[in-house]
């Protein structure tokens, strides 16, 4: 699913066209649990927080070269700042919410206030984890499934999903716009707050399919049957 939203360019009277796609992971990820919206989007919003932060505190003084000619004010600092600073609290972040068995439990009806009860899966749950693989362990770590991979999408998040915003900036730089509205004051548009759930949300569909699906996934067949229940 996804959405489009049209924003006029005062200036030179143009139209300009933003996708928004918020909807764009499968249905199947909320109704399987909570926990895989609330971490792909916690963890771009702390990106965003984190690279700001590093930016305004160290940017320009390490590194001199610019980092991107399509968003002028981003730093390597900022950047790479952002990157650690995300991995390290996505690692928390995961811990956190799936401690909440509102958030882990499966929801199988469309009740917004459903009590939600069930027996946590051991993705949710600390184990010894052999890494870097079962078949060849170097060493073992406490911790729960969930939280490395809340890890591999803290990378994504803060390696990839930015260059959603970048391509925002380049849509926005080629109609001379500031923001795509001014929806939210200070912040631009409702579309400039959601330009890196795009690739975030995607990638957390396709990751959950391809290493999670046998954690309780719902086809579309069950999803159906949810929404006409």
């Amino acid at each position: 699913q996804a959405w489009v939203i049209q924003v006029p360019d005062r200036k030179h009277g143009l139209d300009c066209w933003g996708l928004g796609a918020c909807g764009v992971a499968d249905p199947g990820l909320i109704f399987s649990g909570l926990v895989w919206f609330m971490l792909p989007c916690g963890l771009v919003v702390a990106n965003d927080c984190w690279a700001y932060f590093c930016g305004v505190a160290a940017g320009r003084k390490l590194i001199k070269a610019p980092f991107l000619a399509l968003s002028p004010n981003k730093t390597w600092e900022g950047f790479i700042g952002g990157f650690i600073c995300t991995a390290i609290w996505g690692w928390w972040y995961a811990d956190v919410i799936s401690r909440s068995e509102w958030l882990v439990c499966p929801q199988r009806n469309m009740d917004p206030f459903a009590h939600l009860d069930c027996n946590p899966d051991p993705l949710f749950q600390v184990q010894q984890i052999p890494l870097p693989s079962s078949d060849f362990a170097l060493f073992h770590i406490s911790a729960k499934p969930f939280q490395l991979h809340a890890f591999v999408l803290s990378v994504f998040a803060s390696v990839v999903a930015p260059f959603g915003g970048f391509l925002a900036s380049a849509i926005k730089r080629a109609y001379n716009i500031k923001d795509f509205d001014s929806l939210i004051p200070g912040h631009g548009g409702f579309m400039d707050r959601m330009d890196c759930q795009f690739l975030m949300l995607l990638c957390t569909n396709v990751h959950y399919k391809t290493f999670v699906q046998a954690h309780g996934f719902l086809g579309h067949q069950d999803i159906l049957g949810i929404i006409r229940g």
